[in-house]
């Protein structure tokens, strides 16, 4: 063999000898721009991601989507259900649900409903009184429907 020869054989088997023992990577992780970081572990099925600012996110196939910000807020949407709820620490929630609506709950007991493509929202007050609104005028009915 001539020596150009020798350097390539040579070559190509120290790089089958490194190439071919490895294996599917098991685990991978990423730093952020601002702080944070996503990771991700083989097999696992989920990603998780984190914020410089505290918050939160885990994808997991399959299941779903579930984020949580700096302060404690939470939303999270099930795979296959439609919907996607919130909630805050201080005891108020949501949920939307694709093509019926988003309903709320405050801490104080109010709730409030819109229907999808209904252009309005009704708003219950804990104390009794009830708020019908639209984009066109807005109205204060106490307890009856305009």
């Amino acid at each position: 063999m001539k020596r150009n020869e020798k350097n390539i054989v040579v070559g190509f088997v120290g790089f089958m000898l490194v190439a071919l023992p490895c294996e599917r990577v098991a685990a991978w992780s990423h730093a952020n721009r601002w702080g944070g970081s996503t990771s991700h572990s083989y097999g696992s099925g989920s990603t998780t991601r984190t914020t410089g600012w505290g918050g939160s996110e885990t994808h997991t196939y399959g299941q779903g989507t579930t984020a949580t910000g700096r302060y404690g807020d939470t939303a999270s949407h099930s795979y296959g259900s439609d919907s996607t709820t919130f909630t805050n620490p201080y005891g108020g929630s949501a949920t939307h649900t694709y093509g019926q609506g988003t309903s709320a709950t405050s801490a104080y007991g109010g709730t409030a409903y819109h229907g999808y493509g209904s252009g309005y929202t009704t708003y219950h007050h804990s104390s009794g009184g009830t708020y019908y609104g639209s984009s066109y005028d807005h109205y204060y009915g106490g307890n009856s429907r305009r």
